[in-house]
């Protein structure tokens, strides 16, 4: 808060010591200068992604714009040369937001990498036109990354439109993983499909460490981004999200 409001009291003191000034008494120091405010950079930078998802789109940036508001986030919006005119709807519908227009489809992590510049907060998230966030949402993910500091990525839990949960989460894909597949061995050994996450042995309502999760939206952490350089140019599009896990 500022701390330079002044009472009426001390405006009558001050005309006080003004009139003895006149009279050859000898006047207080100046007091240190009055702060100013300083704007705080939101603690996240989401980067929206978008290729001809007007209508998505518009409710993507409406979800989003209450932690925008409450200072959790800034947005920019990344549109790789649609012809619905998706760019034009987020400027004017988000004015809020950075829009960038693209001349040409980047693919998905390269317009992520292309967003981030320049952003300056604790957390880059790529996003999908095609989510939305639930109320809280977001206030989550931070205190999760409060609580896990070793962590570089995080993932909400994806529910579809009926409210089913998207399975979203994988382990690496090892020969080993593959060799445990094909055999069958986790309908043998569930304990196998728990820790590797597989359909039908996750558990979405547990929190837990996982190999990658889907690009559809991830919270990473800057010093993460930086050590790996964002997504890796040259994957236009399709497992940029493992890949970025992996590394």
């Amino acid at each position: 808060m500022d701390g330079g409001v002044r009472s009426r009291r001390g405006t009558r003191a001050l005309r006080h010591a003004r009139r003895q000034g006149r009279e050859g008494v000898r006047r207080p120091p100046p007091g240190p200068a009055r702060p100013q405010a300083v704007a705080l950079a939101a603690p996240v930078t989401i980067v929206v992604v978008s290729w001809n998802t007007r209508e998505l789109l518009a409710a993507c940036l409406d979800s989003l714009r209450p932690d925008v508001d409450a200072g959790l986030a800034e947005v920019c919006v990344v549109d790789n040369a649609s012809d619905d005119g998706s760019a034009d709807l987020a400027a004017h519908h988000a004015p809020w937001a950075r829009v960038i227009a693209s001349s040409s489809n980047l693919g998905f992590g390269p317009a992520v990498n292309l967003g981030a510049e320049g952003s300056t907060a604790t957390w880059i998230a790529p996003a999908n036109a095609d989510i939305a966030l639930h109320d809280g949402a977001l206030a989550a993910l931070l205190a999760a990354g409060g609580r896990e500091p070793r962590a570089g990525v995080l993932a909400p839990r994806l529910r579809m439109l009926d409210g089913a949960t998207q399975h979203s989460v994988h382990p690496f894909p090892r020969l080993s993983t593959t060799l445990a597949l094909t055999a069958g061995l986790p309908v043998i050994l569930p304990a196998l499909g728990r820790r590797a996450a597989l359909e039908g042995f996750w558990d979405p309502e547990v929190p837990r460490r996982v190999d990658w999760a889907h690009g559809a939206f991830l919270l990473v952490r800057r010093d993460a981004w930086e050590q790996i350089a964002g997504f890796d140019p040259n994957q236009w599009m399709y497992a940029e999200d493992l890949d970025l896990c992996w590394r």
